[in-house]
Formats: structure tokens, sequence, C-alpha cells
């Protein structure tokens, strides 16, 4: 029983590939693609032997999709979306059908209320992979925002408590803190990690891949401050923009609690990240190996692609719990 995780973003493709439905973890993959759908399959196709799948995680990225939460009359939940439609429609932009979207009830508010969480993708982000993934006999069973999957994967990983994402990604990061007592929150912030790589290459005077080769840690500057002074201050661009998400769910919710800020995407592999962070916003941040309770394969054991760049998968894990 053959089970994958399919997830596009901006220019490249992520796979995870399990035996045994999602018990062990077979093989990984992160590849670029021109942007077509055609090709990004093609190549897709030629990175798994493997061409049938029993059970198929579809993830959407963040820019493809949204997640809202809603306080709500308690109604049966038949009702709720048709309610979602007539109260909701103008916010969540689901007057012109460009959204698929879904909804579930999260937390009990008492007698006459309920917090749901309303979740979607972009119809046209659909419409251009799942025929091309239908022909080639890949159906997805389950299509899944990116939010959502990062916070199941969490949940799993550590039991539900109130949560503060920074998914530090190639081209953007995104903020997300969520209490489902209280509100949903995202911020998009248009830094990442292609703008360390810029730094390194002006102020170092290295050609592109170098310098990508450098943010990595594959090769050491070759002259001027050390590789983390400078990409510093596009984290400091980054970390201004959390502190501006916290004040404004803090006033927002006084109650509001948090312990900790959890750091996934490609970027936060990079070492001292989660230090300077730390160090700069006063609050313990960490990045979680959610797939060190994954069973894996022997050829995985040794993966050198999944123990040295699990953040950028971090996002996947989610889509494991599919039924």
């Amino acid at each position: 029983m053959q089970s994958l995780i399919l997830f596009p973003s901006g220019n490249s493709i992520k796979a995870l590939a399990f035996d045994k439905g999602f018990q062990y973890l077979s093989q990984t993959a992160v590849f670029d693609y021109n942007g077509s759908v055609t090709d990004g399959m093609n190549r897709l196709m030629d990175q798994f032997k493997v061409k049938s799948y029993n059970d198929i995680a579809f993830i959407a990225p963040f820019n493809e999709s949204f997640v809202k939460t809603l306080a709500v009359n308690k109604v049966e939940k038949k009702y709720l979306r048709q309610i979602i439609i007539n109260e909701y429609e103008d916010i969540l932009q689901l007057k012109d059908d460009n959204f698929i979207w879904d909804f579930d009830v999260v937390d009990d508010m008492g007698e006459e209320k309920e917090h749901i969480i309303v979740s979607g993708v972009k119809r046209k982000f659909i419409e251009r992979w799942i025929p091309q993934l239908i022909m080639n006999k890949m159906e997805p069973t389950v299509i899944l925002p990116e939010q959502i999957s990062l916070l199941n994967g969490h949940f799993n990983y550590s039991g539900y408590s109130p949560v503060i994402f920074v998914d530090l990604g190639r081209k953007n990061s995104n903020i997300i803190i969520y209490d489902k007592e209280k509100d949903f929150f995202q911020m998009d912030v248009p830094v990442g990690g292609n703008d360390m790589i810029r730094n390194i290459k002006d102020i170092c005077g290295v050609e592109w891949d170098e310098a990508e080769s450098i943010l990595k840690g594959e090769k050491e500057v070759p002259q001027g401050p050390g590789r983390f002074k400078v990409i510093a201050p596009v984290l400091d661009q980054i970390i201004y923009e959390v502190k501006r998400a916290l004040i404004f769910y803090e006033n927002r919710f006084k109650a509001a609690v948090f312990h900790q800020i959890n750091i996934s995407g490609g970027v936060s592999s990079i070492p001292d990240v989660a230090w300077y962070m730390n160090y700069e916003l006063g609050i313990r941040v960490v990045k979680n190996d959610y797939f060190a309770l994954v069973k894996k394969s022997p050829d995985m054991l040794s993966s050198s692609l999944l123990k040295d760049s699990f953040g950028i998968f971090s996002c996947m894990v989610g889509g494991m719990f599919i039924s």
C-alpha cells in the first residue's frame, strides 16, 4: 500500500512517499520545474518509481489558499455551510466561486456559540493541477491548505496548545498565530531565503549559486563579514513583522499567552537562525523535527536530505492524517 504527499510551491515541488499507508517514509524529493504543470508532472513521474498510490495528499501553498476562524451560532452541522455563505460570503471572498472550501468545528463556546475554522484553495490552482494528476492516475484523496497541514502536523507532534509559527520560505515568510478559543491570524511577509542569497551575493561579490551554497553552509564566506552578519539584516525584517503581529494579537486578545515560537521552512535549517530570533524576540524559538516520530525505511534513516532539511518538509506532515 503506497501513499504520497505532494506539495507544489512556486517553481519547486516537494514530495514524500510512504509504504504501508503512511506508516513508513520511503522516499523524499525536492526538485525545480519551469512552472508548467505538465513539466512538473513529468519530473515527478521521473523521480518516483511507483506510479500508483492508494492515498495522495495534495497540499496547496499559502499564497493559493486561505484559513479563517469564525464564531457562529450553534446549529446542526448540516446547516453551517449555508450560514457561512449567507453571512460571511464577502469576508471570505466566496461570492465569485473563486475558492473550493470546507470547514470544521474546533471549539465549543457554550450553549449558543461555537468556533469554526474555514479553509479554502483557489479554484484556478486546483483546476491547473487536479486534471493532470488524474490523467497520471494520481487523483488526490484529500486537498489541504499548507496552513492546516502545518498545524495538524504540529499538534500531532506535541499536542494542542495555542501556537505561533514563522514559516521561513524561499521567496516569502509567513506568520501564523492560532488559538482555537480566539482566532486564526496570518501575516505574509515578502522576505525570504532569496533575499539572504542576494545579500551574500552583493556583499561578498560572488555569483548566485555560490551565494546559495554559502547560505546553506556548504561553502565559507570568501571575504567580508561572516555569513550570519550578512543575512542578519534580512532576518531583522522578518523579526520586526513578528513583533508587530504579536503586539496586534495580544492587544486584540488580552488573555493570549504563548510560550514559544515554532519556525519551519527551508531557511529554518540554517544554523543559528533559531538562536538569533530567540535573542531578538525574547521568547523561546524552536525548530521541531516532526519526522522524528515517523517510521522510516532503512534508506531514509541515512537520508541527508531529510536529516539536514527537514524544515522544508515540516508543512507536509499533516498530510499523513487523512481518512
